[in-house]
C-alpha cells in the first residue's frame, strides 16, 4: 500500500516527467512527433490539474479544488459558446479537444510558476 502511495505522489509531485515518458511512448507507437505530442498531453492534462491543486494546498494552505473546478466548466462553456456562434451547430468532439489542450496549456504553466513561487517561498522563509 506504501508503494501505491509512494508512486502517486511521485507522479503528481512530477508530471513533467510522465509527460515526457508519455511522450516517448507515443513517440514509439506512432512514429510521429506531433502525435507523440498530442498523445502525451492528452494523458497528462489532468495530472498537471491534481498537481496545480495539490500545489496551491501546500504553498497557501487553503483548497482551491472548487475554484478549479469553477475554472474548467467555465472554460468549457466559453468552449461551447464560441462554437455554437461559429458552426451554429455545437459537436461535443470538437469542443473537447481545444478545450482540453487549453486545459494542458493553462495548468502547464500555472504548474510551473506555482513551483517557481513555492521554491522561492521556501529560500526566503528558510534563510
Amino acid at each position: 500500500m506504501n508503494l501505491l502511495a509512494y508512486l502517486l505522489a511521485f507522479i503528481l509531485t512530477f508530471p513533467l516527467i510522465i509527460t515526457i515518458v508519455l511522450y516517448y511512448i507515443g513517440k514509439l507507437k506512432f512514429n510521429k512527433k506531433w502525435k507523440a505530442i498530442h498523445f502525451a498531453t492528452d494523458w497528462t492534462t489532468i495530472l498537471y490539474i491534481f498537481s496545480v491543486s495539490i500545489a496551491c494546498y501546500i504553498i497557501f494552505e487553503k483548497s482551491y479544488i472548487g475554484i478549479i473546478i469553477i475554472i474548467l466548466i467555465l472554460l468549457f462553456i466559453l468552449f461551447l459558446i464560441v462554437q455554437w456562434k461559429t458552426k451554429t451547430e455545437v459537436i461535443l468532439r470538437r469542443v473537447w479537444k481545444p478545450f482540453w489542450k487549453t486545459c494542458f496549456l493553462l495548468f502547464f504553466v500555472l504548474y510551473f510558476i506555482l513551483i517557481i513561487y513555492g521554491i522561492i517561498l521556501y529560500l526566503i522563509q528558510n534563510l
